[in-house]
Order: structure tokens, then C-alpha cells, then sequence
């Protein structure tokens, strides 16, 4: 409050605090590096008559979900996955986007060039505001488009030479997902002793469903490449719950120890999805520009399932067991203590190294 401050990045972190402090700040400088697309947000008060509705119908909570979901399918998935198939639905988004600055910015070509992306609707993360354009009209709010040189003590300094003073930074600066020692955190030693970051780097990002890696066995990741539905993170967390659990159970009912995906099976799976990704906005629609975390060193764009969230629950419920290899065996070095099949730091202690670990 009654402090100068800067805000570096304007994606959907900036574009939900923008708003919020701009009003109580003494002046706010934001940098931008790329321009985002962002939309209405549907967010009217909702009447009493109809919370009521929803308070004792079940059913009309589930007709609104699936009313919703079909929307968001059909702007975040279908839009984006199907691109080649239906390019006037990523159009028609970018004409939303359009329309929603200049309705919040009305007679201000200048800050409309600034604040247009130059790169197709879904080429990176879009969001959702009805207050953020409209922050940049404000007398106490500048938009930065020269690059930054370095930071100093008092403040920041741009490649043009000015440095403007500043008394907070706020870093809005996003994610770096696709590089190593990101994804995962921490070490992975498989049944080679290969780091699976180190496989990723190497081999290009993949798993099977987003799951499970060939070499990799009892060994699930919930975000994993190509795992994330674009309408909801809640859905790719349901459907890979329900995958795990089934291969858990399966491996209870064959009283197997070991669980691990065939690797015929994990290759045609990633075949598929590259042959999938040929037809999406992110390898036709000019991403190039777009500064986006959902690709890696690759040019892949493993960020994303291309696919709908229906056929991704439905392939969690129903895709045949006998994809995975269950063995009642333990990895080689399990029982020693083996520290590549822990972590660095610890290894298994106690009479019986199994019942450790399962403690752990």
C-alpha cells in the first residue's frame, strides 16, 4: 500500500494480482516479455432461486457440470487438440480476446498492440478477466515492453539505459517445467541405474498414459508427460488415480510385487500421441513466438493430452491389464539396501528392509 512497485511477467499468476493492487499501490510498473490471451469471465451473481435449486437437486448441479464441461471441452481441448479439424474455434477465441481488451480498453490503439499476442490462442496458458485489461487505463500504471538488463538496488533497469525506482518486485515469472531436475525433483534411478530426468532429457519426455515409464516399475507420476487434460487438472488427477489403483489391485490379485508397463505397449502408446500432436494448434499455429512452458528442448509439447478428458477416464477404467508385466520379484539391490533405489541422502534400515520401506 502507498508503495512504488514492479511486477515482471503477465501471465495468469499477474493477471489475477494486477487487479488487485493496482488500486493501492503508489505506482505500478508491469513488465512484459509476451502478451496473453485472455477472455470474459462468465461471473454473474448467481439468484437465490437458483442456489436454492442447487442446495436440494442433485441433478441439476450434475446438468450445470456437464453444461460447463462441454464448454470448456470444446474451448480448451477440442479447439486446441483438433486444430487442423476445426481452426474457427481457435479463431473465434482470439476474436473473444480481442473483443474483451478493447471493451476494457476502449480508444487506446497503443496499449492494444502491446497487449495483442502475436502467436495462436493456445499456444501457451490463456486465462480468464474482466478486470485486468482495464488496470493499464489507470494513471498510476505503466506496461513495460522494453526488455530487462539486470536489476539494481534501488530498482529496474532496461536495455534502452532508464531504470525505473521501484520499493517492491514481485516476480510473476511462471514455471520452467520441461527441464532437468524439474520434472522430476529428486532422483530416479531405474532398472539400469538410468536417472529418468536424465532419460527425458536424452530420449524426449514420455510414459504411458502420463503414468508409468517402461524401466521404471512401481513407480507412478500423477503430472507426467502428456498427462494434463486442458478443461481440469482435477480430471487428469481422477483418471490417473483410477489407473493407479487398478494396477495396484491387479497386482494384489496376482500377488506381484513388481508392476511394470510393457515396453511394446509404452512405444505404440507414444507413437500415437506424437501422430496426435501433428494435428494440434501448438505444431500449426505460429507457437514459435509465444515463450510457452508447455514445450520442451525437443520442440514436443509434453505439457498437454491430446485428447478429450472423456477418452482419458475411459481408457483409466477399461484399458487392459495386461499391458503391465506383474512379477513377484524385488529389483535387483532392493533387499541390500541398495541407495539408487532410494534416496541419496537414506537408505532402508531395520531387521526387515521391506516392512521399512513400506513404513516410509
Amino acid at each position: 500500500t502507498g508503495k512504488r512497485v514492479a511486477v515482471i511477467g503477465t501471465g495468469a499468476t499477474a493477471v489475477q494480482l494486477i487487479p488487485e493492487i493496482a488500486p493501492k499501490v503508489a505506482h505500478l510498473d508491469v513488465y512484459q516479455r509476451t502478451p496473453i490471451w485472455v477472455l470474459k469471465k462468465p461471473d454473474a451473481r448467481l439468484p437465490g432461486w437458483l442456489r436454492t435449486v442447487f442446495r436440494w437437486s442433485g441433478l441439476a448441479q450434475q446438468g450445470v457440470r456437464a453444461t460447463t464441461d462441454a464448454l470448456t471441452e470444446s474451448l480448451m481441448i477440442i479447439a486446441a487438440v483438433y486444430y487442423r479439424h476445426m481452426p474457427w474455434l481457435v479463431r473465434w477465441a482470439e476474436r473473444a480476446g480481442v473483443s474483451n481488451m478493447r471493451e476494457q480498453l476502449p480508444d487506446n490503439p497503443e496499449l492494444w498492440d502491446k497487449l495483442t499476442p502475436q502467436y495462436g490462442f493456445g499456444c501457451k496458458r490463456p486465462t480468464f478477466s474482466n478486470e485486468y485489461f482495464a488496470t493499464f487505463a489507470r494513471d498510476n500504471v505503466d506496461l513495460v515492453t522494453t526488455p530487462i538488463r539486470r536489476i539494481t538496488a534501488g530498482g529496474i533497469e532496461t536495455s534502452d539505459g532508464a531504470e525505473r525506482e521501484i520499493d517492491v518486485l514481485i516476480l510473476a515469472t511462471g514455471y520452467k517445467v520441461f527441464e532437468k531436475g524439474n520434472l522430476p525433483s529428486y532422483e530416479v534411478a531405474g532398472r539400469n541405474g538410468t536417472d529418468l530426468g536424465e532419460f527425458w532429457e536424452e530420449n524426449r519426455y514420455q510414459a504411458y498414459e502420463g503414468l508409468t515409464v517402461p524401466g521404471y516399475p512401481n513407480f507412478y507420476i500423477m503430472l507426467g508427460p502428456y498427462a494434463l487434460i486442458g478443461s481440469s487438472y482435477f480430471k487428469m488427477v481422477e483418471g490417473n488415480a483410477i489407473h493407479v489403483v487398478r494396477c495396484i489391485e491387479a497386482a494384489h490379485e496376482r500377488d506381484a510385487t513388481c508392476v511394470e508397463i510393457r515396453q511394446d505397449v509404452h512405444d505404440r502408446y507414444f507413437q500415437n500421441i506424437q501422430k496426435r500432436q501433428q494435428g494440434t494448434v501448438f505444431l500449426n499455429h505460429n507457437c514459435a513466438t509465444s515463450n510457452s512452458y508447455y514445450f520442451d528442448r525437443h520442440g514436443d509439447a509434453p505439457m498437454l493430452r491430446p485428447s478429450t478428458s472423456f477418452e482419458m477416464l475411459w481408457r483409466a477404467k477399461h484399458l487392459p491389464m495386461a499391458h503391465y508385466h506383474f512379477k513377484k520379484a524385488y529389483p535387483a539391490g532392493w533387499l541390500s539396501g541398495d541407495s539408487r533405489l532410494t534416496s541419496s541422502s537414506r537408505r532402508f534400515s531395520g531387521d526387515d528392509p521391506v516392512a521399512e520401506a513400506t513404513r516410509r
